[in-house]
């Protein structure tokens, strides 16, 4: 039993707040089932990722098939159809028994992979490359004979085995 001044729920009460609950209830449901404007907004964006992927497939597909060799770890490779380009060759330092040469190559494919110097077209001297793109390069010829004329040879070769030759007459002092 409630006494005067016992704080407690009425009747009243207790059915206004499940009325009020039961009415938001079927507003909520009603707009749900209705509407299903949560249920569409959810398959449509299902529906845009899978033709999303779709579309980035046929992507890669297109770029594979593109003058490409695919590997079996799935690294796409370009072929290189392009030999380096030397593009500068200067002699510095030309001494009576001795000379350095000055090599600019550029490569736009795989990567240069050597660069070699001959003077008499048998012993090739190579220079390491570190698979840049645009790099200059040095060697030295010591040694030499005073007065006499060398035939340089510079070959460059990229990673695939293209490579490109200069050569130029250089003479001892």
């Amino acid at each position: 039993m409630i006494k005067n001044g016992d704080k407690g729920i009425t009747l009243v009460s207790l059915v206004i707040t499940i009325a009020v609950l039961m009415i938001l209830s079927g507003v909520v449901l009603t707009a749900t089932v209705t509407n299903n404007a949560f249920l569409d907004k959810t398959k449509e964006a299902k529906h845009n990722e899978i033709d999303a992927e779709n579309e980035m497939q046929g992507k890669i597909d297109e770029i594979k098939s593109d003058s490409t060799a695919g590997n079996d770890d799935g690294v796409i490779e370009k072929t290189d159809t392009v030999a380096p380009v030397i593009n500068n060759v200067v002699i510095i330092n030309l001494t009576s028994s001795s000379f350095d040469v000055w090599t600019e190559v550029t490569e736009k494919g795989s990567g240069i992979s050597k660069i070699e110097y001959t003077i008499d077209g048998k012993t090739w001297y190579p220079t390491n490359a570190d698979s840049n793109n645009s790099v200059e390069y040095k060697h030295s010829f010591k040694n030499l004979k005073a007065k006499t004329k060398y035939t340089l040879i510079v070959k460059a070769t990229d990673a695939v085995g293209k490579y490109s030759t200069y050569s130029m007459s250089v003479e001892t002092k």
